[in-house]
């Protein structure tokens, strides 16, 4: 190879002026061909690829999350039809029934395929099936009820195989004192039919397809599930049109049941080929072309004067008389000049290393967190204080985006890029994530990196963590709201002249404001076990009729969330009741109820009524709880001055 070189360029030498240009705009061309195949096909090809590999095993992910909330929603349907107490000894049979309870409407609302009931010897006491399928799996609900009895939990939730496929099994054991239901044990089942699939597919806007392993006959099913076991990931195949992500789901005793296929289009992944191959050969084209010219002015205007000053300075060396010049070169001139210019160009490379010192410096010994980015967001330094609040390494972040870690109010809107944000951005909020997670409140300050010209080149931003200082001054204005609450409320029933309507008005707006709730009511309770709304909001305006709103007694049942505190005589509150059966739970509400808080008055004596909150944001919480009831203590001091509705009823 060196033999080679030094042949190449003792021919160049040899070569006529006016050929160079020629042979340089060739072997520029070689050049820039060689560098697009390198970049391409170990570059970008590659990152390519395995973005294309990633949205796959995404995909593969998201089908197996989708089964997982298909069974915790199966199992919890299981739960509730089995939540019996011994209070339902009063009902009469035929309401306690299986057949009452779990009627063919049941089944077709919730889009089960089939139930059975079995007792404590399992013994077949109830089933029932859909439309379509008549004939029950005694094999299938016999192993998940022998399943159920070696659980702890008496439940259990999963995958099994049947007769007619793979199903959705949820069972749950009442496990009660109950006379005629005492360990009843409920089977749901949901069969996995091409159509469920189909909807599955729609759901996630993929193409699904699932195969029963114990349907695989032309070839080993092992040959499927080892490589994705022994992975402990997804598996793919690739061709020029898709990419095939193979998966494995897993019946309730861990054995491979089923292999999931998700066909993943590469049009997009062809398209982004091409274009980018097209790119690069537009580009090495350009290059090339302006190599060529760029040789042929350096040849026709550059290359006589250049030579010229050689002769001069070899002459010079030699003491020997220097020839005449061109017409337009001053050889001592222009040598001046050049080493005036290398002067220049050292002395501004000393300046530059001085500055860049102080400027690590000046970042390592600040007690701010500091880095800087580059026009386009990306971080180009992090200093030791940024590493220790965020718990992210310089070599993490340099060269990675500041939304890696950055979330609100950046995501939505960049403060320090935005030209209708004044410059500098001085104490602003915003919320990053910490490398594990947590999420912390900082003020920040930042301001714009320009170059001599003025025009911006990137950003520097310092920051602090006031986490704790918010959260302080959080439960600062926390404790002064309840505190001017409680003092409004006060003072409202010292005064005497306003009657229980006013003053549980006020009670419910000064709950719902400390608590963010859309919805609640004040209620005292009557001797018979309904209540009486003394105020209310529009949730609960289906209780309102002739004229007074009254809530009915609790059913005999599995209870209601509306009488929850006079049989725990204490606050509850629940949160996530949008996956229950609200209007069974809550005596008839129809309308949405996702979160649900109650507190009882109590006059010292007995329950005379409670405070109920409904729908805030984030779900309720031991202060919330503990709020409401200071505001309830005053609610029933007054009442203990003043008779009730029931009362006075």
């Amino acid at each position: 190879m060196p033999y080679n070189l030094l042949k190449g360029l003792i021919m160049f030498a040899a070569t006529p002026k006016k050929f160079r240009p020629v042979l340089i705009g060739i072997a520029t061309l070689a050049c820039m061909a060689t560098l697009v195949y390198i970049t391409y096909g170990f570059g970008i090809l590659p990152q390519l690829s395995h973005l294309e590999q990633e949205v796959a095993f995404h995909h593969c992910e998201q089908v197996q999350t989708l089964v997982g909330v298909e069974l915790d929603a199966l199992s919890a349907l299981a739960k509730d039809y089995t939540s019996v107490d011994a209070t339902q000894a009063e009902t009469p049979p035929a309401e306690l029934s299986w057949s009452h309870r779990l009627t063919q409407e049941m089944l077709h609302h919730h889009g089960l395929d089939e139930v059975v009931v079995l007792d404590k010897r399992g013994t077949l006491l109830f089933s029932r099936s859909n439309a379509q399928q008549r004939d029950h799996d005694t094999e299938l609900y016999r192993a998940a009820f022998n399943l159920t009895q070696l659980s702890a939990r008496s439940a259990i939730s999963g995958l099994l195989h049947s007769e007619q496929g793979i199903c959705l099994v949820a069972t749950h054991t009442m496990n009660t004192d109950h006379p005629d239901h005492g360990d009843d044990t409920v089977i749901l089942c949901r069969r996995l039919t091409p159509e469920v699939i189909a909807d599955w597919s729609r759901r996630l806007h993929l193409d699904i397809d699932l195969t029963d392993l114990a349907q695989i006959t032309h070839d080993d099913p092992q040959q499927f599930v080892t490589p994705i076991k022994q992975a402990q990931a997804p598996q793919l195949t690739v061709n020029n049109t898709v990419i095939e992500a193979k998966t494995l789901l897993f019946d309730i005793g861990k054995t491979p049941i089923a292999l999931i296929r998700v066909n993943v289009p590469r049009q997009a992944y062809m398209a982004s080929h091409a274009t980018s191959l097209a790119a690069l050969f537009m580009i090495s084209l350009l290059l090339s072309a302006i190599t060529l010219v760029t040789a042929w002015v350096f040849s026709r205007r550059a290359q006589q004067p250049l030579s010229d000053l050689v002769d001069q300075v070899r002459q010079r060396r030699q003491h020997h008389q220097p020839k005449p010049l061109s017409e337009h070169l001053v050889t001592a001139e222009l040598t001046r000049e050049i080493n005036g210019l290398f002067d220049d160009l050292d002395e501004c490379r000393q300046s530059q290393i001085h500055t860049q010192v102080r400027s690590d410096l000046l970042k390592q010994v600040v007690p701010c967190a500091i880095f800087t980015v580059d026009h386009r967001r990306v971080i180009t330094s992090w200093n030791d204080r940024a590493e220790q609040l965020t718990g992210y390494r310089a070599d993490e972040m340099i060269g990675n985006s500041c939304y890696r870690f950055a979330l609100s109010p950046c995501l939505r809107q960049c403060g320090l890029f935005n030209q209708q944000i004044d410059k500098p951005v001085m104490g602003r909020e915003c919320t990053i994530r910490h490398k594990n997670g947590t999420l912390l409140t900082i003020s920040k300050n930042a301001n714009l990196l320009r170059d001599n010209q003025g025009e911006v080149i990137g950003g520097i931003e310092c920051f602090v963590d006031i986490t704790h200082h918010k959260r302080d001054e959080q439960a600062l204005q926390w404790e002064v709201s309840l505190n001017s609450r409680l003092a409004s409320l006060s003072h409202a029933i010292v005064q005497q002249h306003a009657d229980q309507h006013e003053i549980a008005r006020q009670l419910l707006s000064h709950a719902r404001n400390l608590t963010d709730s859309r919805h609640g009511f004040i209620a005292a309770i009557n001797p018979g076990g309904s209540q009486l709304l003394w105020d209310y909001t529009s949730l609960f305006e289906e209780f309102c009729g002739n004229g007074s709103a009254t809530i009915p007694a609790a059913a005999a049942g599995r209870g209601s969330l509306l009488h929850a505190v006079y049989n725990r005589k204490t606050g509850v509150y629940f949160n996530g009741l949008e996956r229950l059966n609200v209007a069974h739970l809550a005596g008839g509400i129809q309308k949405p109820l996702r979160h649900f808080m109650a507190v009882p008055v109590d006059d010292g004596e007995r329950i005379v009524g409670q405070v109920a909150l409904a729908n805030n944001d984030e779900g309720y919480s031991v202060r919330d709880l503990q709020a409401i009831e200071q505001l309830a203590e005053l609610f029933a001091v007054y009442l203990a001055q003043k008779p009730t509705p029931a009362q006075t009823a």
